[in-house]
């Protein structure tokens, strides 16, 4: 697993630098923006499909830089702990014993925006990889693609400092059970432009 997070890692960080480097990069200064990458430690909780879409804590660190007046690129990864009560089909049976599990995610993503002074509303699509593994010996664990609909709102206190709130969905391929499974997870944070 350690080889597909370091291929998933290196492909993400190239795809990154290479939108940084377009020409797009370079719009966003040109329309007066500041192009600056804000970074937002997020927190929030994460509604796990084969757990009934019960909620759970998740912790995400978010990156992102304007790429033009209504495009914004981003960097993020998460990390969330949901209880796995599945049978070996992958459906959800709450009579099962309750194990833990690891989900991490590492995704690039396009968002569309719309600043209205201090407010930025957003929408976006993303694409990346999820991880999954089980703390049981028998348990799952693969990596495989996921794909992200975030929408939320970034509010600006200062030229460095904001806040924001998210919803996003989340396919996650899956090797059990349907092909994917739809996640949601809610989490607000706390900005910083550099």
């Amino acid at each position: 697993m350690s080889s597909s997070i370091g291929r998933s890692l290196r492909l993400a960080a190239a795809a990154t630098a290479i939108i940084a480097a377009s020409p797009l990069a370079g719009t966003a200064q040109a329309a007066g923006e500041r192009a600056a990458w804000t970074i937002t430690p997020m927190y929030g909780l994460f509604a796990f499909d084969f757990a009934d879409d019960e909620n759970f804590p998740i912790y995400a660190v978010r990156a992102d830089r304007p790429t033009g007046k209504w495009t914004r690129v981003e960097l993020e990864t998460s990390y969330s702990r949901p209880d796995v009560q599945a049978d070996a089909a992958g459906i959800y049976d709450p009579d099962l014993p309750t194990e833990q599990s690891h989900f991490v995610t590492l995704s690039l993503g396009i968002q569309g925006r719309y600043r209205i002074g201090l407010v930025e509303p957003y929408a976006g699509v993303s694409f990346g990889f999820f991880f999954r593994r089980d703390d049981e010996p028998e348990g799952l664990r693969f990596s495989r693609s996921t794909f992200g609909f975030p929408a939320g709102l970034r509010v600006f206190v200062t030229d460095r400092i904001g806040l924001r709130g998210e919803f996003r969905i989340r396919r996650d391929q899956s090797t059990i059970g349907a092909p994917s499974f739809t996640n949601i997870e809610k989490t607000v944070g706390l900005s910083y432009t550099f």
